[in-house]
């Protein structure tokens, strides 16, 4: 039986335990070691699987140390040290079997050249991502980003993460005529982003809406991970323009009252470049809520591509109220999510090419 090693961080647990037991269903054939850093979560916390086996470390050196076990190797999200990159590199036969799956900001957001020492930390960061000969993107636009900005010599897989594909979600209610009416509904909920993450450009979203702030609205803004102060300052700035208009959450949910959270919500903002929340955002779109991302992101170019009706946030500057409550018709985005993100078949097609 081969043996494949799984590195991760802890960040999202949900996305960790959706995945192994994925592996455990589909790929029974197959010795799966996950190692994961140490966090809040425990193991006893992840569940318990046949062919699926955990550790939770203080550092991820050790599993790679013992690479020769492995057949390959698979590296969700850049979640290891400099350290340990130098030892990959001074050991090529690690390479040989290295995977990287980039899940964002690891892939957009790694470079900083604003001292000396940024600078020469970006360069060698680009230099070990350039080494890397297999890469796995979670979304189809970080494939063409990474041939084209970091590695063209590599080989590149389509791997979608299935982090709905357990959950309850089918189980959930909503409207299930063509169009979102928000006419009819009081107040609007409209909530912004999915963290607190300065690429999401809250500040400006909430410029944006605060010529609704006397219309019968709320704002949520999830902020419950993420860099704190920013969270701070965003929060201080929504309670300024809309006072208990706006709700700040800065405690995680339990995951099912999280689910029913989002299925509350009228209008989706997304106001960023590059590929983030993706998550949350296949669950929006299967609940066929009102999404709004900026005209030139690569989320908005491909879904509009894939024929979602995904909204400009352009558009929300110079629109009016009602234009606001204009409907929307996501029955497209609804079929869409349920033949790739629902769907095990594809799933498993995607990662047997990969684990092949």
């Amino acid at each position: 039986m081969k043996t494949y090693l799984h590195l991760m961080n802890q960040s999202n647990i949900q996305v960790s335990k959706t995945y192994m037991r994925f592996c455990e269903e589909k790929f029974g054939n197959i010795k799966h070691v996950f190692c994961l850093k140490e966090g809040e979560k425990k193991k006893e916390d992840i569940g318990i699987f046949e062919n699926v086996e955990v550790e939770v470390l203080r550092t991820l050196s050790e599993p790679l140390k013992r690479y020769k076990e492995y057949d390959k190797i698979f590296l969700h999200a850049m979640c290891i040290t400099l350290r340990q990159q130098i030892y990959i590199l001074i050991h090529p036969e690690i390479l040989d079997k290295l995977y990287w799956i980039a899940w964002g900001i690891d892939l957009y957001e790694y470079r900083r050249k604003d001292n000396v020492v940024r600078t020469l930390y970006t360069f060698f960061q680009t230099y070990f991502r350039k080494k890397i000969k297999y890469f796995v993107g979670i979304f189809p636009p970080d494939i063409n980003y990474f041939t084209k900005y970091i590695g063209r010599r590599a080989k590149t897989y389509y791997g979608p993460y299935m982090t709905q594909l357990y959950s309850d979600m089918k189980e959930i209610e909503y409207n299930d005529n063509r169009e979102i009416e928000l006419v009819s509904r009081r107040p609007i909920k409209i909530v912004v982003g999915h963290s607190a993450t300065p690429v999401l450009r809250h500040i400006d979203v909430l410029k944006t809406l605060e010529k609704y702030s006397s219309k019968d609205i709320q704002i949520y803004i999830p902020l419950s991970y993420g860099i704190k102060a920013y969270g701070d300052e965003v929060e201080s700035i929504a309670n300024k323009i809309f006072g208990e208009k706006a709700i700040c959450i800065r405690e995680y949910k339990p995951y099912s009252e999280y689910l029913s959270m989002l299925k509350d919500m009228d209008i989706v903002i997304f106001n960023t470049s590059r590929q983030i929340g993706l998550g949350n955002i296949v669950i929006y779109m299967y609940l066929k809520k009102k999404i709004y991302m900026p005209e030139k992101s690569v989320m908005f170019q491909y879904f509009r591509k894939r024929g979602v009706p995904v909204l400009k946030y352009e558009d929300l500057e110079s629109g009016s109220y009602e234009d606001l409550l204009q409907t929307v018709d996501m029955i497209p985005a609804k079929k869409l999510i349920e033949e790739e993100y629902f769907n095990k078949e594809f799933l498993g097609k995607c990662w047997g090419i990969i684990f092949d």
